[in-house]
């Protein structure tokens, strides 16, 4: 019959075991999301982006469409609602729904 030292010991084995597995696994995940996550979609145009709007409001550099654009190719995509919001804003479709329903 095992004396409780060496049930102690082989616990003690077990937690050290099951923390080494819990930082690989961690580790793992970690270098996989670092590799899928925030990527930058780079505009594929000139450095002007130029819109055939004529929308301004007081305190935004040039017009709403412009602006629209710039945000839908400088978003940092994470997640389906920001590639959602990137692909709308390059099309100029803007929503102007309650942010409470997002």
């Amino acid at each position: 019959m095992a004396t409780d030292k060496a049930i102690l010991n082989q616990i003690q084995e077990t937690n050290a075991e099951r923390y080494l597995l819990d930082l690989k696994l961690e580790s793992h995940q970690y270098k996989r999301l670092r590799k899928t996550s925030a990527t930058r979609v780079q505009p594929k145009r000139k450095s002007k982006i130029h819109s055939p709007d004529k929308i301004v409001f007081g305190g935004l550099k040039g017009t709403l469409g412009e602006k629209t654009l710039s945000v839908g190719y400088e978003v940092e995509i994470n997640d389906c609602k920001s590639k959602f919001i990137a692909l709308l804003s390059r099309n100029i479709i803007i929503d102007f729904n309650n942010a409470d329903q997002l």
